[in-house]
């Protein structure tokens, strides 16, 4: 059998994949987290189970920016 992938390389790209995967894992939960919590906040207030679309949309928005400023304290593992 010949193998035309050094086994070198074949470590890097399943490091390279890792920290892909540990990076949307990883953003994914953090922008989740404060987008769960501002959404029970805001029916909390407002007394109403059905939220409007905008409200939505905004509550996305911050949890986003939120997941994307705490970018650099992510942690890989490989």
């Amino acid at each position: 059998m010949i193998n035309f992938v050094p086994k070198k390389s074949t470590i890097i790209m399943f490091s390279l994949l890792g920290n892909i995967l540990a990076f949307v894992s990883t953003f994914v939960v953090i922008a989740t987290l404060p987008m769960t919590l501002i959404r029970i906040a805001v029916v909390k207030i407002s007394h109403s189970k059905q939220m409007k679309e905008q409200t939505e949309v905004i509550i996305i928005a911050i949890s986003i920016a939120i997941a994307i400023m705490l970018i650099p304290f992510y942690h890989y593992p490989y």
